[in-house]
């Protein structure tokens, strides 16, 4: 070692005091002063703990490399959990001085319970390149209560915050007037990855922030939210704003859970929408098969003032996009071109998803000779608005339109018929209007041996509701029950109102029954086709309606039984009574 060269240096804290000899006070002091070399800040304090420590004014700014390591006070340790936290914190900073300001470069604050970490200030020249890791930041040291913490403010740029490994991860929660984490002014080309940002320790309960979770300012740029592989996913959820603000440029956002548990399955929604991109060049999820995140049960909470969507793409999110991501049961749109709560044209439509047995045909248009990025997806069910969600990714590739604007993709395998298909265009525009799979040729039987509910998907044979695009829907099967349609099945299911065929019977004794009780008539049971009551089946008709809009040629076959107490057949052809066995008509007060 050369002469009058400095040596790294370590400061222990040996008290909770605010000043003096063993206080953290001095310990930042005494690692300023040592200009120059990368110095340390362990914990020794005497006890079981966990130790307060309450910092009556500023803490001074740390101005020198340092590590401020609270996992070196006995008893401590890091998280070991892939999916949770269970790290033991010993130390609390804490109070309306409990701040920690980091403007310099390569320095490192893990195991800490703290009210707030700073990275840089305004005016920083600080080149970054600081590590934020296994903290709580604005709660306890059991991650379990608020401690009236603020955002981590990042104002330099080259950090990271968390990481991929378990140890990494900071749980960054409770702050009661701000969001978890900004990035501003000079706060560029920061990764942030692994983190609980909104929830507890667990990952399974909201302990939200007040504002938006993660917010990559204007004149931000390059900013790593998340990553392609599972231990780089920050789970963004519980919080009572947004998600994620980009309204600075070309930041990534990939692999989160944002509105979702730590397991991704159950809801734990961000009050408002859940990535707000206001600025160019961003790109929420990627063509990388890891890179798309999950957004899903957002906007509970938009006061009819804020969006409530998946994903906002304002005016100013020119060449920004949004690709290969699970967008779902958001309450708003999936995702909101111009964020104005409006469906805004531009999208490629489907008009055609058609399966076989052994392949499903998508047919679409978009403008003529296009070229573009197509995604398409499958839904259980179409957003209430009727224009997406896009919840599971089916295929995204570049394809080409004819001179008609049409295009096909042949996916190769049958989807479930009553399944919604959706699509998405070049990463920037809105989910399109759903269509629902059809089963060209294919029968849909109730299978269930009790009586149950006309939309219930268990009770039918290809396990989703009739539909249209069935050739026969089969209410056959042996035992006495009663199939029931009623205002529910009108309001919430309207799709299954409309089939092609209609079979009712029963073998034996028995009875099978459809009782249609609709509380009126404007909504009626659309036959396309035929209608047939064999022996044993009987349509009841209580307040409700069946419209048969059959071509001259078929109609209503009855030979089981139709009584209506009070209701309505509407036909344009034929109904034929006692076809080929006792056939018996019934009205009590219809037509």
């Amino acid at each position: 070692m050369a002469v009058g060269q400095a040596r790294a240096a370590s400061f222990v804290v040996t008290n909770v005091n605010d000043s003096g000899a063993g206080s953290l006070r001095q310990a930042i002091l005494s690692a300023n002063a040592s200009v120059n070399v990368p110095d340390t800040i362990n914990f020794n304090i005497n006890g079981s703990g966990p130790f307060a420590i309450t910092p009556l004014s500023a803490l001074p700014t740390v101005t020198d490399p340092v590590v401020v390591d609270g996992y070196t006070q006995p008893g401590a340790s890091p998280n070991t959990l892939a999916n949770g936290d269970d790290a033991v914190l010993k130390i609390m900073v804490h109070g309306d001085f409990g701040i920690l300001i980091i403007d310099t470069s390569n320095s490192v604050v893990r195991g800490l319970s703290i009210a707030a970490v700073n990275l840089g200030t305004m005016n920083s020249l600080a080149g970054g390149n600081n590590v934020v890791e296994g903290n709580f930041l604005g709660l306890d040291t059991t991650a379990t209560n608020a401690i009236n913490g603020t955002a981590l403010l990042t104002y330099i740029p080259n950090n990271r915050i968390g990481g991929t490994s378990p140890g990494s991860r900071n749980v960054i929660s409770g702050h009661p007037a701000t969001g978890g984490i900004e990035m501003l002014v000079s706060g560029s080309n920061n990764i942030v990855q692994g983190n609980f940002i909104g929830t507890d320790r667990t990952g399974t309960k909201a302990m939200g922030n007040n504002s938006r979770a993660v917010v990559c300012g204007m004149g931000v740029t390059s900013n790593l939210i998340g990553g392609t592989v599972s231990s780089a996913r920050n789970v963004i959820s519980g919080n009572f704003d947004r998600g994620i603000t980009l309204d600075g440029s070309n930041n990534i956002v990939q692999g989160n859970y944002i509105g979702t548990d730590v397991t991704g399955l159950q809801p734990l929604g961000n009050a408002r929408t859940g990535v707000e991109v206001g600025g160019p060049g961003n790109a929420v999820g990627g063509t990388n098969s890891a890179a798309g995140n999950i957004i899903a049960y957002n906007g509970y909470d938009g006061g009819g003032a804020f969006t409530t969507n998946g994903v906002d793409l304002r005016a100013g999110s020119t060449g920004s996009t949004v690709l290969g991501n699970s967008i779902f049961s958001n309450l708003g749109l999936g995702i909101d071109v111009n964020a104005d709560f409006v469906v805004t044209p531009g999208f490629p439509v489907i008009t055609l998803a058609s399966n076989t047995t052994m392949a499903t045909v998508i047919k679409g248009s978009n403008a003529p000779n296009a070229a573009f990025r197509l995604e398409l997806f499958s839904n259980p069910a179409a957003d209430p608005s009727g224009y997406g969600e896009g919840k599971t990714l089916l295929i995204s590739t570049n394809i080409t339109t004819d001179a008609g604007g049409n295009f096909t993709v042949n996916w190769p395998s049958p989807i479930l018929p009553g399944v919604f298909i959706t699509a998405t265009g070049n990463g920037n525009t809105e989910f399109c209007q759903a269509r629902q799979v059809i089963a060209g040729g294919r029968t849909n039987s109730w299978t269930n041996s009790a009586s149950g509910k006309w939309e219930t998907p268990s009770n039918w044979s290809l396990n989703v509701p009739p539909f249209s695009g069935l050739s026969i829907v089969l209410i056959t099967n042996a035992g006495t029950k009663t199939v029931n349609n009623d205002t529910t099945t009108a309001g919430s299911a309207p799709s299954t109102m409309t089939i092609s065929n209609l079979v009712i019977n029963a073998p034996g004794a028995a009875t099978n029954t459809l009782l249609l009780a609709h509380g009126g008539i404007s909504t009626p049971l659309h036959v396309l086709n035929n209608l047939t009551l064999n022996q044993g089946g009987v349509v009841v008709l209580n307040n409700a309606a069946i419209s048969l809009d059959a071509a001259s040629g078929n109609g209503f076959s009855v030979d089981g039984a139709a009584t209506m107490l009070d209701g309505q057949i509407i036909s344009s052809t034929s109904t034929v009574v006692g076809n080929t066995g006792a056939g018996v008509l019934t009205v009590s007060s219809g037509n």
